[in-house]
């Protein structure tokens, strides 16, 4: 399925949802302005990418433009990240790019081998963490774009990078959620899940559990140390993209079906709610209210 995004216009009815052995031969993007990006919040500027290939800053006040920055490739599905006055944001050309967030002018680009999509950089101590479909996951200096370390994986990587502590973690469509030192880029241990790991956030760490979804349909609990499994929650028949959100020690978790569940810390369902459509981003919880 193919899904162009200038003159857009479809039949629900006519399309089925199936489970895809490569979750990502089961779309594309082409040139359009359609804004599948998490928007980024610096004082009063908001900022986001767009599939038009570029990169945008708007007045958060007045909504009119202060900048924009083109790239070479769609941006989709991925989102931007902001540390020490410069913005990281990958692009369906391979490349990661560092833009001055006040003039929008470019920084730096790095090269991948592969579309740099799925992804939000994490920065943590002066560099920039993220992962690639070219399957590897890179650590870079902020300032230079410097490679530190560079991790191979099993397959290409769609998810955002994940820094706790000193671990750094990525999951693959290669089915394995990897922790890795976040120094040497080392491999501390890996987790085996039953399909492509794909996740548009970050993965959330609470009381040193680390919870991963997986497009087998299973959302893991896993010790942040050992990669020890300490329990799985089934959910839908679609598979997995989004984490688990920690309110009040009740887990929120949707999945591609359209189902929000409420999960105990042990993985026991509270309760679920059917929406109407495909669910695909973590839920967003304030005064009690999700």
């Amino acid at each position: 399925m193919e899904f162009g995004f200038g003159d857009f216009e479809t039949v629900t009815d006519s399309i089925e949802i199936k489970k895809a052995k490569k979750f990502d031969r089961g779309w594309s993007v082409r040139d359009g302005g359609s804004i599948h990006s998490i928007p980024l919040l610096v004082d009063n500027m908001i900022i986001f990418g767009s599939a038009d290939k570029y990169v945008y800053s708007i007045d958060a006040k007045t909504g009119n433009e202060i900048w924009k920055c083109r790239t070479d490739g769609q941006i989709f599905a991925s989102s931007p990240a902001y540390s020490d006055g410069s913005i990281f944001i990958g692009s369906y050309d391979g490349f990661l790019y560092s833009i001055d967030v006040e003039k929008g002018t470019l920084n730096w680009k790095f090269k991948t081998g592969g579309k740099v999509c799925g992804c939000l950089p994490c920065i943590s101590e002066g560099l920039v963490y993220f992962g690639s479909q070219d399957g590897f996951m890179y650590a870079l200096e902020e300032r230079t774009c410097k490679v530190v370390w560079k991790f191979k994986t099993g397959g290409e990587i769609s998810v955002p990078a994940t820094v706790h502590d000193d671990m750094a973690f990525i999951g693959s469509y290669d089915g394995y959620f990897y922790a890795l030192d976040k120094k040497t880029g080392h491999l501390i241990w890996r987790f085996k899940s039953g399909g492509e790991i794909f996740n548009e956030t970050p993965f959330n760490v609470y009381d040193n559990i680390i919870y991963v979804a997986s497009n087998d349909n299973f959302l893991y609990a896993l010790e942040v140390e050992t990669g020890k499994e300490l329990w799985r929650f089934k959910t839908g028949k679609y598979g997995n993209s989004c984490s688990a959100v920690m309110h009040k020690n009740i887990l929120y978790h949707q999945s591609r079906d359209g189902i929000l569940y409420a999960i105990t810390k042990y993985g026991h369902e509270l309760w679920r709610f059917q929406a109407g459509s495909l669910l695909a981003v973590e839920p967003r919880i304030y005064d009690d209210k999700i």
